[in-house]
């Protein structure tokens, strides 16, 4: 078995609803579309609670409370509202995966902090679309969910040969599985239809040097992971830590034009952020540590 195969089998389990896949197309042109959006949206409540408040957060809250939804959708603008329907989406998608091998609040905090961080040096590199960079870190470790369900012998197996480094875990799960979640993530990307450029970010994180269509993004999510380990409660053992900063490539860092500097300022923007952030796409979450 390989990585596509692995998902064509579990194709069903981890398929997005059909009324993402409409939202999505129906966001190429959020303002021809706004009546037909609202009334989708409107049809599920959760998607109401989730666009109703961001459109009452800073930076759309206006004087007073946006109670409607199409006024909601007309205030949030249309990359943000793709942004928050795909991560909310995802987060809805993995919420019935029973794995005892994933503590799945500290799974999303690490994914939104990741993509956090990636939004924050998107900006700092000029890039033309930080809300996609976004995505691209909440997405970058869909593939062990995957995995931890479809194949929870070998990922026990992964774990106990890596312990909690990373990179270590990666490694492993080429040599006990024969693939990784990366691969996975983005073969589950490609299967929702998302766009290339994200699966081939997923796909290289680990390995930034192999991007070809996408080096600056794979770049970024490369740093951002290492960034986010400093603040994700699964990384709180000194081994750890070392670990997710000396991993950095210093291929990434040449690519972006960053440097080490840029990570204490990147902490100190999403540290408090993330926890927000998830409570926006997952408003059940109970982030208790």
């Amino acid at each position: 078995m390989d990585a596509s195969e692995l998902i064509n089998e579990t194709s069903v389990l981890f398929s997005p609803p059909i009324v993402y896949r409409r939202l999505t197309e129906l966001l190429d042109e959020p303002e021809q579309n706004q009546d037909e959006i609202a009334e989708i949206i409107s049809h599920d409540p959760g998607l109401i609670a989730r666009v109703l408040k961001a459109a009452n957060d800073v930076p759309y809250a206006a004087k007073q409370k946006i109670g409607d939804v199409c006024d909601a959708i007309a205030a949030i603008n249309g990359d943000d509202l793709r942004t928050l329907i795909t991560t909310a989406t995802a987060v809805e998608t993995f919420s019935h995966v029973d794995t005892d091998l994933v503590d799945m609040n500290n799974f999303w905090n690490h994914s939104i902090s990741c993509g956090l961080a990636a939004q924050v040096l998107a900006e700092r590199c000029g890039h033309a679309n930080p809300d996609q960079l976004f995505i691209a870190g909440v997405l970058h470790d869909i593939g062990q969910l995957v995995i931890y369900h479809a194949l929870p012998e070998l990922a026990t197996r992964v774990l106990r040969k890596a312990g909690e480094a990373e990179s270590y875990r990666y490694r492993a799960e080429k040599e006990i599985i024969g693939f990784t979640h990366a691969e996975v993530g983005a073969e589950l990307i490609n299967s929702w239809g998302l766009p290339d450029n994200l699966a081939e970010v997923v796909q290289f994180h680990h390995e930034p040097e192999k991007a070809v269509n996408h080096p600056l993004e794979t770049a970024l999510i490369h740093i951002s992971t290492g960034v986010a380990n400093q603040i994700d409660p699964s990384w709180k053992m000194d081994l750890a830590g070392r670990d997710s900063l000396s991993a950095i490539s210093p291929h990434a860092w040449a690519v972006t034009g960053l440097s080490p500097d840029v990570i204490h300022p990147t902490l100190e923007n999403i540290g408090i952020e993330s926890f927000g952030v998830l409570c926006l796409i997952d408003p059940e979450s109970m982030l208790i540590y």
